[in-house]
């Protein structure tokens, strides 16, 4: 079967980049997204600093929920430094180590990787599912508006889709998930086979304590993280000077969301100046505000992500190391 290396991966995550070069020299007047820029007011700036913490303590707090239904025994607070420490390590080149560093400090306390990796997976399935819920709003807000009306319908006609896809090949997906997880936990030198039975312990554990109150709190919890989110959003633009409204801000950070799910560029760079430049004229700002915009939720994202060095100098660990560890006992 073909396989992707490293080489097509970072290639992958070149194109939201390249999109980003393209969109600011050829479809935009470069010097006057600078001046928009330059003009940034400094007290809204440091006020969306001011969510950093409050971001993360909601995602540890979702985990630290999910994490009780599966039987973890991690506190809040420690959830919330390995959560931070995490943040750090995925924005760092390679990419995509944010997850194997939270197994290996929950490894570190005694926590089962099987245990971990359910608690993380139900996790990031109440982050999608927030996202699709949000989108949502997104797609009604600029039904009309956006291909003449058939936005929302090419919205719903991809979810059928999936889910048609999911349905007839969920059996060969789940085979290749397994065959996935059994190599990439060798590398932590735990066994598929104790690992698999520590997932259905906890899965099992999971559905036995899982109420309708607990989906709904997890989602609320999920839903508060996605407002959170726009609510920087919008910061940023009146940072920007931009005349936005609350809920233009919110409808264009709901797409936002669905489109930074693509593995196809670094902090949403590129991906997220597109679909600006495609709703801003909707509420008459220019496509240079699109580019500034965008450009500073990167500046934003990027801080976000290196806020964490903080929690990882306090305990610090090196995924590589971790995994030579982990083998040689």
């Amino acid at each position: 079967m073909l396989r992707m290396g490293k080489t097509g991966k970072a290639f992958i995550k070149c194109l939201g980049p390249i999109l980003f070069l393209v969109l600011a020299l050829r479809a935009v007047d470069t010097r006057a997204a600078w001046e928009l820029l330059r003009g940034v007011r400094w007290d809204l700036s440091v006020l969306s600093l001011l969510f950093f913490p409050w971001l993360t303590w909601v995602h540890a707090l979702r985990w630290w929920m999910v994490g009780r239904l599966v039987g973890m025994n991690s506190t809040l607070k420690r959830l919330f430094q390995v959560y931070y420490a995490g943040w750090f390590l995925g924005f760092l080149p390679p990419g995509g180590v944010a997850l194997l560093a939270k197994i290996l400090y929950l490894k570190r306390d005694g926590e089962p990787v099987g245990r971990t990796s359910v608690s993380l997976g139900v996790d990031k399935l109440f982050d999608l599912i927030s996202t699709a819920v949000f989108a949502i709003y997104g797609l009604f807000y600029f039904q009309g508006r956006i291909l003449r009306g058939e936005g929302m319908w090419l919205g719903l006609a991809a979810c059928a889709l999936m889910s048609v896809i999911l349905l007839l090949k969920g059996k060969w997906f789940w085979d290749k998930v397994r065959d996935t997880v059994d190599n990439y936990v060798g590398r932590l030198g735990t066994k598929a086979k104790d690992l698999f039975l520590q997932s259905d312990e906890a899965v099992g554990t999971l559905w036995e304590r899982m109420r309708p109150w607990d989906f709904m709190r997890l989602a609320m919890v999920s839903l508060c993280l996605e407002l959170s989110r726009a609510t920087v959003f919008f910061v940023l633009a009146k940072a920007l000077g931009l005349d936005i409204s609350v809920p233009f801000a919110f409808a264009c950070r709901a797409l936002l969301g669905v489109v930074q799910l693509a593995p196809v560029t670094v902090g949403g760079l590129g991906t997220r100046e597109a679909v600006l430049i495609l709703t801003f004229p909707l509420a008459g700002l220019s496509r240079e505000a699109a580019v500034a915009l965008g450009f500073l939720s990167f500046l934003w994202n990027m801080i976000f992500h290196l806020s964490g060095v903080a929690s990882w100098l306090k305990e610090p660990i090196s995924y590589k190391r971790g995994m030579r560890t982990q083998n040689g006992g």
